[in-house]
């Protein structure tokens, strides 16, 4: 009767999830599982559109900052976007001036946030640019 039994806690523990036969274990996992899917879903989650500028001096750098968007990802030999990174790569190898449309972003988007402490706004909902 010993082996038998022997036999059996070994076998029990063989099953589909790790908790064997322990079901609060399987609803452990599943909570986890289930906080991972959420928080992924979170995550692609499309974003919502920006609040509305503070004023118009920030409007203008936005959208300046939108063009300079436009003029460094948008390809016109590739109307499918940006899906391959290569291709963004390798037009700032022939087109050096990139280089320099992309320093500029930088500073203006810097520029930005400046101007958004001084009106004592958070600049996080503003990191989408979308032309209109």
């Amino acid at each position: 009767m010993t082996k038998l039994t022997i036999c059996w806690s070994e076998q029990k523990e063989v099953e589909r999830m790790p908790a064997g036969r322990h079901s609060h274990k399987i609803r452990e996992y599943k909570r986890r599982i289930d906080a991972v899917l959420e928080t992924e879903r979170e995550r692609r989650r499309p974003l919502s559109p920006p609040p509305p500028p503070v004023s118009e001096e920030h409007a203008a750098l936005r959208k300046q900052i939108a063009e300079f968007y436009r003029t460094l990802l948008d390809d016109p030999e590739n109307p499918e976007g940006t899906e391959r990174m290569e291709s963004f790569e390798e037009r700032i190898d022939k087109n050096p001036e990139l280089c320099n449309v992309a320093a500029k972003l930088i500073a203006l988007r810097r520029q930005e946030r400046e101007l958004l402490a001084k009106k004592g706004e958070d600049y996080r909902p503003y990191e989408s640019y979308q032309l209109e």
